[in-house]
């Protein structure tokens, strides 16, 4: 397929590339992990209890027989801050010969698995707090409760080691009415406060081709901070509303620690002001609060770090780009509606036509990827597991609906310039986040279009009236636009003296590139006629 001068490649090509590039990011990403060095190193857990109780005859007896038998939990438990506060097995494990994990051991009555009603009895607050949290539903679908939502694979896997892993056990259902586990996120026995505040515990569910948060993090300056710095820091810090005592912020610093202003949380929630997950990204409402409260909240954690001036800047550009991803998937959606509406879909069931297939990878991964890039600032990850590999996913399903006789994409297929990359409508903004730049705008194809700053005036104007950004934000963005000519059309007068020899080198560059392809091995393959192929055309 032809986009101006360059040739995409062929559609089954594409997907195997953008996969194979996951696969050998994942890869590199290990590498480095085990080159790089171990995971921080905890410091001595110095905090003292809130709250003190005393060990009873049941508990003793526990210990002594699990020492025996399960020496490494009664172990976890000795480290633990349960153990300073004195509170024993029974605090956790006690039970009601009612209840629905209750049994019989030992002449004691036990519960075989304590959930988060049982940790709410001392831990109320943050019990609470999870319960309005997004963690607290995620069972809605992890476990089934839509016959719809987890046809597509066999049971056995969604019980054991796959989506309902995370879904189903961070917001489980239990039997008595009650809701979530704790355990998904704290380590059984010791509830290590180091443990769960270092970002490899959210990494468990948030990372990979489906989610990016963890690939993003630490693509992005936090996570070289967290990767250099992390080992030092003390990870056992007191809770509390005071700036947490880190140089750059992990996953609980933004979603969880207290800020100047800002008090801790088990309110994952509480902060997060878009809905990334969805086909559709939307603006995050829960409960009776609206996302301004709710980002208000992050950007007192941002501005604890960086200048407030930008701050707001950068969420205005972020906020831009994730409405944007809308805009790509509304557009292969509506193909697929036509297409529905036409009979040409080999399967009625969504997500079991080629077609679907796609769509869901781009929607459900790639431009998952690409909105959690986004608000997590890992640049490589946006542009080569996000965007990139979700527009030629787009690229691919305009083709297929061509080849299915939907004359609109058919007409796509047929443009030939560059204009037909722009087949949904533009966000942007008219500044640069760093500061000026000569270089951010210059020549650019379509700056010079008469009516292109007119078009995306009107689009981000749309989308405040729809209530996406803030009025703060559409004030913001049109002093924004008042900057734009000291961007755009720049010569090479205004930039630096090393940009003529830039230019020169390229030139050298392509020239070098040309003379290699050129050359003919004098060793033919065995299969010759792909590699004779170009050889002969430039003989004639």
């Amino acid at each position: 397929m032809k986009v101006g001068n360059e040739t995409v490649n062929d559609r089954s090509y594409r997907r195997g590339s953008w996969r194979g590039l996951l696969s050998c990011l994942a890869a590199a990403a290990v590498t480095l992990l085990i080159a790089g060095g171990t995971t921080p190193a905890a410091a001595a857990d110095t905090r003292q209890p809130s709250r003190h109780f005393e060990l009873t005859k049941a508990d003793k007896e526990c210990i002594e027989c699990h020492e025996g038998n399960n020496p490494g939990m009664v172990r976890q438990w000795k480290h633990s801050m349960h153990a300073k506060a004195g509170a024993g097995c029974m605090a956790c494990h006690k039970a009601e010969k009612k209840d629905f994990d209750a049994m019989e051991h030992n002449g004691f009555v036990v519960a075989k698995t304590p959930n988060a009603a049982d940790c709410g009895k001392c831990h109320a607050q943050q019990q609470a707090e999870f319960l309005k949290s997004r963690h607290a539903i995620l069972g809605t679908h992890g476990q089934g409760l839509d016959p719809n939502m987890n046809w597509r694979k066999p049971p056995i896997y969604n019980k054991t080691m796959g989506c309902s892993s995370c879904h189903a056990g961070m917001g489980n259902y239990w039997p008595d009415g009650t809701l979530g586990d704790c355990t998904q996120c704290h380590s059984k026995h010791d509830f290590s406060l180091s443990q769960v505040r270092k970002p490899e515990t959210c990494k468990r569910c948030h990372e990979g081709g489906d989610h990016g948060s963890w690939e993003s993090f630490q693509n992005s300056k936090h996570g070289l901070i967290y990767f250099d710095k992390g080992s030092s820091w003390d990870w056992n810090h007191p809770s509390g509303a005071k700036l947490t005592p880190f140089d750059g912020p992990v996953c609980v610093t933004c979603h969880m620690s207290g800020a100047p202003g800002l008090k801790p949380t088990h309110n994952v929630s509480e902060r997060s002001s878009w809905r990334l997950a969805s086909p559709i990204a939307f603006r995050s409402q829960w409960g009776d609060e609206n996302w301004e409260a709710k980002r208000g909240r992050m950007e007192q954690v941002c501005v604890s770090c960086h200048a407030e001036s930008w701050v707001d800047k950068m969420f205005l550009a972020t906020d831009l780009g994730v409405y944007q991803y809308n805009e790509i998937f509304k557009v292969v959606s509506k193909l697929r509606g036509t297409m529905n509406d036409k009979g040409v879909l080999t399967s009625q069931n969504d997500d079991d036509d080629p077609f679907d297939i796609i769509l869901r990878e781009l929607w459900h991964d790639t431009g998952r990827v690409y909105r959690a890039s986004l608000m997590h600032f890992g640049p490589n990850k946006n542009e080569a597991m996000g965007y990139s590999p979700m527009t030629y996913q787009a690229y691919e399903l305009i083709e297929m609906a061509a080849e299915k006789g939907v004359h609109e994409a058919e007409k796509w297929v047929k443009e030939n310039g560059k204009d037909k990359v722009s087949f949904y409508p533009w966000l942007d903004y008219g500044g640069s986040i760093w500061g000026q730049s000569n270089i951010a705008f210059t020549n650019n194809y379509w700056y010079a279009k008469p009516d292109y700053w007119e078009k995306v005036r009107k689009n981000v104007e749309f989308i405040y009236g729809k209530g996406v950004i803030s009025k703060e934000q559409w004030a913001l963005w049109n002093e924004w636009d008042k900057t734009r000519d000291q961007y755009m059309n720049k010569t090479e007068k205004d930039f630096p003296p090393q940009h003529k020899d830039y230019t020169r080198q390229i030139k050298v560059f392509k020239d070098q590139q040309a003379e290699i392809m050129n050359w003919q091995l004098p060793g033919s393959p065995v299969f010759k006629d792909l590699w004779e192929m170009g050889y002969k055309k430039e003989k004639k």
